[in-house]
């Protein structure tokens, strides 16, 4: 029994290593690897404890991580938190300073820098892209419409 709590810890500690981990992606690993459901219980009290896990932090960290490295929609972050574990109102707590302003201004930033590499292809064609990456990154059909014939003037 001990060698098996020493041998989750330090599976635990090498997948906080790499990044930081909702309690629910924890558990799950560690039930993918066959420890005991006690076992696990006693890594995750362990180390929430110790403040290595903690799902308010983790969902400021995963917010913030995607705005800055593959920006999405709020919804579909929203998303990928719940996935992840985090209850709805960690989730929408972390996603509060992410209003309908700077949404627009990232799908305006994506959509400008997507632009540039669809050069030299007909107006019809850039449209029909530029509205299907928009549209797979979460934005509302609305906004997405919006930004497309601000950015591709109609003929």
């Amino acid at each position: 029994m001990d060698t098996e709590l020493a041998q989750a810890k330090n599976y635990a500690l090498r997948l906080l290593k790499v990044r930081p981990r909702s309690r629910r992606e924890l558990t799950e690993r560690l039930g993918r690897k066959n420890f005991s459901p006690e076992i696990i219980g006693s890594v995750i009290g362990l180390y929430a404890q110790a403040g290595y896990i903690n799902d308010e932090q983790f969902a400021r960290l995963w917010v913030a991580s995607r705005m800055r490295q593959r920006p999405r929609a709020k919804r579909v972050i929203r998303y990928e938190l719940l996935k992840k574990g985090i209850s709805r109102e960690i989730a929408d707590q972390a996603l509060s300073g992410i209003d309908d302003l700077a949404e627009r201004q990232t799908a305006q930033t994506l959509a400008q820098r997507k632009l540039e590499k669809l050069a030299g292809l007909a107006d019809p064609v850039k449209v029909r892209r530029l509205a299907g990456y928009l549209s797979r990154r979460g934005f509302n059909p609305g906004l997405v419409i919006n930004i497309v014939n601000k950015l591709i003037k109609p003929c």
